[in-house]
Order: structure tokens, then sequence, then C-alpha cells
């Protein structure tokens, strides 16, 4: 079975960011989130990219056995 949790991260101002969740799931929002966790700290967005907020939306499809 499979199942996938989309979560969009927000850039805002330098070294600030934050996170929306949509997979309805506890355990899932969960296990992306520590994915993220162990990701940080990101690194700042440089201006030439996105001068305002950017949102990134990232599916994490987790495969149940």
């Amino acid at each position: 079975m499979c199942s996938v949790a989309t979560w969009a991260l927000i850039f805002e101002k330098p070294g600030h960011s934050s996170s929306k969740r949509w997979s309805g799931s506890k355990l899932l929002d969960d296990a992306a989130m520590a994915a993220l966790d162990r990701a940080a700290p990101s690194p700042p967005m440089p201006e030439s990219v996105a001068p305002g907020p950017l949102e990134v939306q990232v599916p994490f499809k987790f495969v149940t056995r």
C-alpha cells in the first residue's frame, strides 16, 4: 500500500521557513515532519530566486508493508 503526504514549505525571509501539511494522517504527518527536521536547517533563499515568500510543495511517498 502506498500513501502520500503533501507538504508545502514556505521560505519567507532569510533563515526563516514554515510549513503546511495536507495528508490527513497524523502518522504520515509525523513521519514527514521528522524527515524535514533531519534535513534542517535550510539555507536562506537567495533574493535572486524569489524576492518574496516562495512556496514549494513536496510530496512524501510512504510505502507500507
